[in-house]
C-alpha cells in the first residue's frame, strides 16, 4: 500500500485579465470545488474586481493538498487566461490544513483590502518574482486573518 501523500501548501497572488461576472465566478467555483473535493484539496480564494482602479482585478489563493495534485493545479493556474503574473508566496510542506472544511472558500474583497494582504512585500517584488517561502509567512497569516475578520467567507457562495 502506498504511503499517504504529504500535505502541501501553495499560496499565490495574480492579476485578473478582466473583471469576472457573477456567472463566471459561479462556474469557476463550481468546477474548483468539484475537482478539489475529488482530489482532497482545500483552500480559500480571495478575489477583487479592481473596481474604481486601473486594474482588472486580482486573486490571492491558498491551496492545500497532496503535492502532486497541487503541482498539476499550479500548472493549470499558470495557463488560465483569466489571470496573469502569477507570483508565488509560499510553496512547501505543511503539518496541517488551514481550511480543512472548505473545498474552496471564497471571499470577495475591495481592492485596498486585497492590497493589505501583500503590500508588505511590494518593496521586495522584482519585475517577475516575489520572495518565495516554503510556508506562509506569519505576517501574511496575520494579515489574512485581519481581512477574514472583516469579511464573510462563503464556503458555498455562488453555488
Amino acid at each position: 500500500m502506498p504511503a499517504p501523500a504529504k500535505l502541501h501548501q501553495f499560496v499565490y497572488v495574480s492579476d485578473a485579465t478582466g473583471p469576472l461576472t457573477v456567472e463566471a465566478l459561479q462556474l469557476l467555483l463550481r468546477k474548483a470545488r468539484a475537482y478539489n473535493h475529488a482530489h482532497h484539496v482545500t483552500g480559500l480564494l480571495f478575489y477583487s474586481d479592481g473596481a474604481g482602479e486601473n486594474s482588472a482585478g486580482a486573486f490571492l489563493q491558498i491551496l492545500e493538498g497532496p503535492e502532486d495534485v497541487l503541482r498539476g493545479l499550479v500548472s493549470n493556474i499558470r495557463l488560465d487566461t483569466r489571470n496573469v503574473r502569477v507570483r508565488v508566496l509560499a510553496d512547501g510542506p505543511v503539518a496541517e490544513r488551514l481550511f480543512p472544511e472548505w473545498a474552496m472558500g471564497f471571499v470577495a474583497v475591495v481592492p485596498p483590502d486585497l492590497d493589505r494582504l501583500t503590500d508588505y512585500l511590494r518593496g521586495q517584488w522584482g519585475a517577475a518574482s516575489l520572495p518565495r517561502a516554503q510556508t506562509m509567512s506569519p505576517e501574511l497569516r496575520q494579515r489574512m486573518q485581519a481581512v477574514l475578520d472583516e469579511y464573510p467567507v462563503w464556503p458555498h457562495f455562488l453555488e
